[in-house]
């Protein structure tokens, strides 16, 4: 089935029902651009008649273009299309790691998709698109059906969550506006107030098992705690996991595990605790075990084709991780951020100091620092390498600023 096949099913459907009942349409997006300065990239006992990674300039910006209906009360649909253009400073392809703040669309766990470029990839521009969400919702008297392109998210942990395989963001992403979405047919039934049982089928490319996922999570509240049990079938894996929200005095705390296993086993957990320490300033800490990675930096580059990283949601490479966060309101329209993720392997950091200014109803800016620490990248001239010494230390420090309009 190609994406023109599934909007003409789209319409076939929506068609009788139009008929019978009056559609209300919606439309907004937002504009947004980001001004990003990386430096140098650091490489350790380079030759020097071999040149080294200058510095990277880049503008990235985003146009999304959303339109939902809703015909009468049981049925709603969506789309939504995104158009990034990037330019570059200089061919960025020279620079391994000038992506980190981007995120593209892939198809992982997308039927099909349309074109993800719409250029040909040139040396210092090149032109995303997203066709991010395309599906019908029926309101029926069991519960909500939902089929096409849409977005979820499983999992209760803050900043990483052990349950959660459908393309995360990685945590130097810029623009964490929407998740990506994915092709599925999907039925959530309520189960009384606060009680959920939610399933679906999530279909890859040409619906292969292998690239496909069935899943079904349920959701309770037990005594003032939030409580999950989900179960996923993805890429020939198993995955079954839980998690549980609730508090401790002042404090908000959470915890959330996950157990693959098939032809690779591995365990990822997450546990942390949230503290407003007044009406301005809120905190919270995070602890993940990332049992998917390695605990020697000597193996990062071989966990690139290993079934967690293709299939499996998981980025982190190490196996041991801290991430403290701490947020200021500093006025109605000001908002300051230092948030850290610490490698506690190899002694790593990424620390994103974040701030966020209101500039009226619709427009607003975003501006911050990504400061990398670690080992640097090495040159091994033995066979000539480059290698990894750490996770972050291989990346470069940039700063960034964006303006953002929504309507």
């Amino acid at each position: 089935m190609n994406q023109t096949t599934f909007v003409k099913i789209l319409l076939v459907t929506f068609i009788p029902t139009a008929a019978a009942a009056e559609t209300t349409f919606i439309f907004g997006g937002y504009i947004k651009s980001f001004a990003i300065a990386q430096s140098a990239i650091e490489i350790e006992d380079l030759p020097t008649d071999i040149d080294d990674v200058d510095d990277l300039h880049q503008s990235q910006n985003s146009l999304r273009l959303m339109a939902d209906a809703f015909t009468g009360d049981n049925v709603a649909w969506q789309l939504h299309y995104e158009v990034t253009p990037i330019f570059f400073s200089r061919a960025a392809s020279s620079n391994p790691f000038s992506n980190t703040t981007f995120s593209s669309s892939n198809n992982n766990y997308r039927l099909t998709d349309i074109k993800p470029t719409i250029d040909d990839s040139m040396a210092k521009r090149v032109t995303y698109q997203n066709l991010d969400r395309l599906n019908a919702r029926f309101n029926l008297d069991a519960g909500d059906l939902t089929i096409g392109r849409q977005v979820i998210s499983l999992g209760s942990a803050r900043m990483i969550n052990p349950i959660d395989v459908f393309l995360p963001f990685k945590v130097t992403t810029l623009n964490q506006e929407y998740r990506t979405g994915v092709d599925m047919v999907r039925f959530q039934k309520p189960m009384g107030e606060l009680s959920e049982i939610d399933m679906g089928i999530v279909l890859g490319d040409d619906a292969k098992t292998e690239n496909s996922a069935v899943f079904i999570n349920g959701q309770s509240n037990w005594k003032g705690s939030d409580i999950s049990v989900t179960a996923i079938r993805f890429a020939e894996q198993n995955l079954l996991g839980g998690g549980i929200e609730s508090s401790i005095g002042d404090m908000g705390v959470w915890f959330e595990t996950a157990w693959v296993f098939g032809d690779d086993n591995y365990n990822r957990t997450s546990v942390g605790v949230d503290y407003s320490f007044s009406t301005h300033v809120f905190g919270q800490i995070e602890y993940h075990y990332n049992g998917a990675g390695d605990a020697d930096p000597k193996g990062y580059r071989d966990l690139q084709d290993h079934v967690a990283y293709q299939k499996g949601g998981v980025f982190l490479l190490g196996k041991n991780y801290l991430m403290p966060s701490l947020s200021w309101t500093a006025t109605p329209i000001l908002t300051l951020t230092v948030s850290s993720l610490l490698n506690l392997d190899d002694s790593s950091a990424f620390v994103n100091a974040s701030g966020s200014y209101s500039l009226g109803d619709e427009l607003g800016m975003n501006f911050g620092l990504y400061l990398f620490y670690g080992d640097r990248l090495a040159y091994q001239p033995v066979p000539p390498v480059v290698t990894i010494q750490s996770e972050y230390g291989s990346n470069s420090n940039l700063a960034y600023i964006s303006l953002n309009y929504f309507f």
